[in-house]
């Protein structure tokens, strides 16, 4: 075979190179790609045709549909297809008589595509990564060298650079969905390093690693992320003095949160995905820093040097030094400039300035501006003017802020430079989109959608005056806004409604408490206090202060409080409670038994003695109104045969009371080996626990219930956890406590 060839058939076979033996079971595949590249390049007259249109719109098609139906499949790209399937989709696709508009893609399955694109770009005549650059991109990889891998990819042929940009863009957004396909960029690295750099043998490893870093850095290599200036086509560059240069820009509406020293800043500034990028010029801009008094009267404010304190302690963490050049602040708005020191001999004519606007001066813009190698960088950090009808108001406030700003010491306005980034919180909302919508469509990841009512991309599309000539990046991520009226956690009756002059409405706020967050508000960690927002149609949005007192209950306390309650809960203050909670109560008594919190007790005795024959108990969900009850019959300390509840709602409270505690009664790392480190109380409630569940299972016949049932649901009961070792150790365990009260043998 030849050398395409060979490293064709390592793909389609699923591994690396193949070696020069032909097995029998690959010739339909060989004799498949031979004929798909006679559909590319016609017959074998010594010609090399570049990529051609067809090629291109049926990469196109069957992307366009793996995305739109495949990006949650499992092993995506690594799974095989069935030839016959494979050949009569690059047969109907790479005719040109028939183009790929034309095809039903809805009839091949999604391995049947993904084939098709792996042995199409197998097929071409050479590597979309090109003879001519592999000696550039193998040192980029050993060296780690992103600049030298985003030279050599620039200077692939035009079309070879398109239809790249267009598969790291797509395995981009693979990787983003790699918790529901398991496809990080090292998996797909594996399949198409060879496919698209066709290395040596010695250099596998290599191409691997390069398919890697061009999908981590994808948004670096390919694209700018920002809202950017382009300079009109008829400025000429030197090209010989063309440098590169990695800019990251950042914004955050912090939402006039204070911020403390010890926060981190690295998830952002420098994230993993990004490991092999560092920037060297950072723009860090925020918007509502400080809405104080102190701030908006004298335009003071002590969190600037909190907020450049984190992002200095930050950088400190980097292999590369930075230092601040410039920082500027206006009220919220806030912007800081660090450089790489490497950088900063280039740095020159640093200026800036700033421009106001909003009722209280809160609204506007900062700018900062500098040269680097003769050329002129400009940014600006703005906050436009809020709520959806306002988009005139934001408008004027882009105008007012191009062509008020002024660089003085340098003379220049915000146009005159050769490089621009806006960035901040502009506040462009979706226009005829309810918020429910939005959030449905949020929640169905229908973000071109979303992105048709978007106010600043109708503007950018149909206005000459606001924003002209410049070019934002790919919108990848979710819509966001500061407020949310309606938390998980919260119900508010009537959401939305009409109040006519004159009258009044009465809104009810119900907090409910889950299992997660029960023990927060019984040791005070959590308090009821919150601000919502008012929204009245046309006007502004008013703050709304929420206070109330929380009733501790028997659900969020340790199982080690219950056990030590000598009286019921509702006659107890939250200081006497809380008292016990931090261990200032000592046992009474030496029966161990005695140590079983009352409200575990009873709910368990209930089941003992009226419900054991319950099919699939603790399967069935309880009811929501008899857990509640349930819940103040417990507080109450009242005899629970004297209500009329379900055992399935007994049931329920059961795990809900284990589930609510802050600790669970096993730790994930004292199972399997080190159930040493589980303290004596707990063992002997776990045991507790498992001697019941063991009678339970002596009556398996009627109530459907097994071990493993029995620990995939108690696994998030005692452990706290779902994993699959912990459903499989509670299962044992379970199966462990029969064996030893010999209730039933190992093949049940």
């Amino acid at each position: 075979m030849s050398d395409q060839e060979s490293h064709a058939m390592g793909t389609i076979s699923g591994g690396r190179e193949s070696t020069s033996w032909f097995p029998r079971n690959m010739k339909p595949c060989y004799q498949l790609l031979s004929y798909i590249q006679e559909l590319i390049q016609g017959p074998k007259d010594g010609t090399k045709p570049a990529l051609n249109d067809v090629g291109e719109d049926f990469l196109t098609a069957c992307i366009e549909e793996i995305e739109r139906r495949g990006l949650a499949v499992e092993g995506l790209y690594r799974k095989p297809a069935v030839n016959k399937k494979v050949s009569e989709l690059l047969n109907n696709g790479l005719k040109k008589k028939n183009r790929i508009f034309n095809l039903d893609l809805d009839e091949y399955d999604t391995k049947v595509l993904t084939n098709s694109v792996k042995l199409y770009l197998n097929s071409l005549p050479e590597a979309l990564l090109t003879v001519v650059v592999y000696p550039s991109i193998i040192q980029s990889v050993r060296s780690n060298d992103i600049t030298q891998l985003y030279n050599a990819v620039h200077k692939i042929p035009h079309d070879n650079y398109v239809l790249l940009e267009k598969l790291i863009k797509h395995f981009h957004k693979i990787v983003q969905h790699s918790p529901e396909n398991l496809m990080t960029s090292k998996n797909l690295s594996k399949i198409f390093g060879h496919i698209l750099l066709r290395p040596k043998a010695e250099d596998i490893d290599y191409a691997e690693l390069e398919i890697e870093m061009l999908i981590d850095n994808y948004e670096h290599i390919f694209n700018n992320g920002v809202i950017t200036y382009q300079p009109d086509k008829s400025q000429k560059l030197n090209k010989s003095n063309k440098r590169l240069v990695k800019i990251f820009v950042g914004t955050w509406n912090v939402s006039n949160k204070p911020i403390s020293k010890e926060f981190l800043l690295n998830d952002w500034l420098h994230p993993a995905s990004e490991k092999h990028v560092l920037p060297d010029i950072y723009a860090v801009g925020f918007q509502e820093l400080d809405l104080s008094k102190e701030a908006i009267l004298y335009d003071r404010s002590s969190r600037e040097k909190d907020w450049l304190a984190v992002i200095t302690k930050c950088l400190e963490t980097l292999p590369e030094n930075y230092t601040q050049v410039e920082a500027i602040r206006m009220l919220g708005i806030m912007m800081v400039i660090f450089v790489r020191d490497s950088f900063l001999s280039q740095i020159t004519n640093i200026d800036k300035d700033r421009m106001s606007s909003g009722d209280l001066g809160n609204k506007g813009g900062v700018a900062i501006r500098f040269e680097l190698y003769r050329t002129g960088i400009c940014f600006i950090c703005s906050h436009f003017a809020s709520h959806i009808n306002n988009v005139e108001a934001r408008n004027a406030d882009f105008k007012n802020i191009l062509n008020q700003i002024h660089f003085k010491e340098n003379d220049k306005l915000i146009p005159d430079h050769d490089l621009i980034f806006w960035f901040g919180d502009l506040n462009y909302r979706f226009d005829k989109l309810s918020r429910d919508s939005v959030i449905e469509l949020i929640n169905r990841k229908g973000y071109d959608i979303l992105l048709q009512h978007d106010q600043l991309k109708k503007i950018l599309i149909q206005s000459e005056t606001i924003f002209p000539s410049f070019k934002e990046a790919e919108i990848c991520f979710k819509p966001t806004y500061k407020f949310i009226y309606v938390q998980r956690l919260l119900k508010i009756s009537p959401k939305n409604g009409i109040i006519d002059p004159g009258e009044r409405e009465d809104i009810v706020f119900t907090l409910q408490v889950t299992e997660k967050v029960a023990w927060k508000f019984n040791s005070g960690e959590e308090i009821m206090k919150d601000k919502f927002y008012l929204r009245i149609s046309g006007e502004k949005d008013t703050p709304i202060k929420v206070n109330g007192a929380y009733k501790p209950s028997v659900f969020g306390f340790s199982m080690d409080t219950l056990a030590k309650l000598t009286k019921p809960i509702i006659e107890m203050s939250f200081d006497e409670l809380r008292a016990i909670e931090l261990k200032e109560h000592p046992w009474i008594g030496d029966d161990p038994m005695a140590r079983i919190p009352k409200s575990l007790w009873t709910l368990v005795d209930y089941l003992y003695k009226n419900s054991l024959h319950e099919e699939n108990l603790f399967v069935k969900e309880g009811n929501y109104f008899e857990i509640i009850h349930i819940r103040d019959w417990l507080d109450a300390d009242k005899d629970l045969s004297q209500i009329s509840v379900s055992a399935c709602s007994i049931a329920q409270c059961i795990l809900l009371l284990l589930k609510s505690t802050k600790e669970p009664l096993i730790e994930m790392n004292a199972h399997p080996m080190n159930q040493q480190n589980v303290s004596s109380y707990n063992k002997l409630l776990v045991e507790y626990i498992t001697s019941f569940l063991c009678f339970l299972l002596k009556f398996r016949e009627q109530n459907k219930l097994t071990a493993n049932i029995l620990g995939e649901i108690f696994a998030s009961a005692i452990m706290h956890s779902n994993d699959v070792v912990s459903k499989k150790y509670m299962s044992g365990l379970i199966m462990k406590q029969c064996r030893n009260k010999s209730m039933y043998s190992d093949n049940v």
